[in-house]
């Protein structure tokens, strides 16, 4: 909570030398609270190492211990851990990775090179040879049940068939996996796009969280053969921390998994509005040939360039916000720890939709750009490699940071927590340990390993299963 504002005495109220009586007072070596005294500098060595530690910065170690970092890898503190009979941290050693640096491994090359401006600038100068001028608005869905995104569109005359062709992935209902369909797709696309169009997005974007969060966790979980996703979504969205910081990093995650969502899914063209926008295009094939789920797929990627914009900033504030979580020195209260652990859930569920929007772009390289399907599996496996790498990594700093104290999931009961958590948080954690329970069998939960590390800190490392977890799922 923020300090209230000093209020200075009136000139009235206070003696005529208050200010320079104030001034002594507070200048004064004995009343000072710490630091080097007024005036005084440090030696040319200490200045140096002062500069040298806010370029490098601390690594995770020390500055959990609070200890002094120095230059080198691993530091001193950390090579002399190295000699003791504990040792250092097995996922941490030493390491000053900030964490929104860990976002290129986050949002993989594969996934973002495609929606970069020149991506889009060449596929649409190789593709089409020219445009009618007659403006087409379009709604445009991600999904079942969610709000129509609006914009505007024009007709353009195709040069080869690549923009008139999409491919979709739909759930196999006999081997419950991906089942690449080739799709035609109407030859529609923007003629102008403007970065100011991620505000418009960005309201989108809330508009779902607010508004229609219940029918996008039904369409987020409508693959799973299990209701762990959708419980968890609805327990996230019913969290409602009261400190600002705890309300921003979660807001963002809620963010950050629809957007998540929206990048590894086409966007369709609205029922009413696909009925009336086919029929009037010449260069188009006859409507009834588009289907259902028709998607022009030139709109669909640059809409998706402004939506990978705002995803990159997304998954950066959240980062940003979770080390400044991590790295503060006061020991967490249950409110803060609640805020921090559920954040961590959702970042876990956004990396594992990345890993699933990988294996599909892995699949769409092979069946569209002539990659070998050797080439395309070794390419989409190391991606998921890195990504439960890092994410491991963070893992591991959350698990060391919440270790000095209790925590609702874990230990004592409801009712012991009933009384430090506000009933709001107190019901999270209580809907997350019944989870848990109901879920303690299947290996669903290896997706979250660090609730199961959280309960047994002797359990195999966060890496080892995450790994398992690959295997299973990928």
């Amino acid at each position: 909570m923020d300090s209230p504002p000093a209020i200075a005495p009136k000139a009235c109220d206070s003696p005529g030398n208050y200010q320079a009586i104030d001034t002594v007072v507070n200048s004064s070596p004995q009343n000072r609270s710490g630091g080097r005294q007024l005036g005084s500098h440090l030696a040319p060595e200490k200045r140096r190492d002062a500069n040298t530690m806010r370029d490098i910065k601390a690594c995770w170690s020390c500055a959990f211990q609070r200890d002094k970092c120095g230059e080198g890898d691993p530091c001193p503190r950390c090579a002399k851990r190295c000699n003791k009979a504990n040792g250092p941290h097995p996922q941490l050693a030493c390491d000053r990775t900030p964490l929104w640096e860990l976002v290129e491994y986050f949002l993989p090359s594969i996934m973002t090179s495609i929606h970069t401006q020149q991506a889009l600038k060449d596929f649409v100068y190789k593709h089409t040879t020219g445009w009618t001028d007659v403006r087409i608005r379009l709604r445009l869905i991600p999904g079942r049940g969610l709000p129509a995104m609006p914009c505007e569109a024009y007709e353009f005359v195709p040069k080869t068939i690549e923009p008139q062709r999409q491919f979709q992935y739909f759930k196999n209902s006999k081997t419950g996996m991906p089942l690449r369909s080739e799709r035609p797709s109407p030859p529609l696309g923007m003629v102008q796009i403007e970065n100011r169009d991620k505000d418009q997005y960005t309201k989108y974007i809330d508009d779902i969280i607010q508004n229609y969060f219940p029918a996008f966790a039904q369409m987020y979980c409508s693959d799973d053969g299990y209701d762990f996703n959708l419980r968890l979504l609805e327990l996230l969205r019913n969290l409602k921390p009261e400190a600002k910081d705890e309300k921003d990093i979660l807001h963002d995650v809620r963010r950050l998994i629809v957007v998540t969502y929206i990048m590894g899914h086409t966007l369709v063209l609205e029922e009413a509005n696909r009925a009336t926008v086919l029929p009037t295009l010449r260069h188009a094939r006859p409507a009834i040939e588009y289907g259902t789920f028709c998607s022009p797929r030139v709109v669909n990627r640059q809409l998706k360039y402004l939506f990978c914009q705002l995803h990159t900033q997304y998954m950066s504030d959240v980062y940003k916000k979770l080390q400044q979580m991590l790295k503060k020195s006061k020991q967490w209260p249950p409110a803060k720890w609640v805020a921090a652990f559920a954040a961590m859930l959702g970042l876990a569920m956004v990396h594992e939709d990345t890993q699933k929007t990988v294996h599909l772009l892995a699949d769409y390289k092979v069946a569209a750009e002539g990659w070998s399907f050797r080439e395309a599996e070794k390419v989409a496996g190391r991606t998921c490699e890195a990504i439960d790498v890092k994410f491991s990594f963070v893992t591991a700093l959350f698990m060391r940071r919440s270790s000095k104290g209790e925590n609702p999931i874990v230990h004592r009961d409801s009712s012991w927590w009933s009384t430090k958590l506000d009933r709001n948080a107190s019901v999270f954690a209580e809907g997350v340990k019944k989870l848990v329970s109901d879920n303690c069998k299947s290996h669903i939960l290896f997706r979250f390993c660090f609730i199961q590390k959280l309960q047994n800190p002797k359990r195999k490392s966060v890496a080892e299963t995450t790994t398992i977890l690959h295997q299973v799922t990928c």
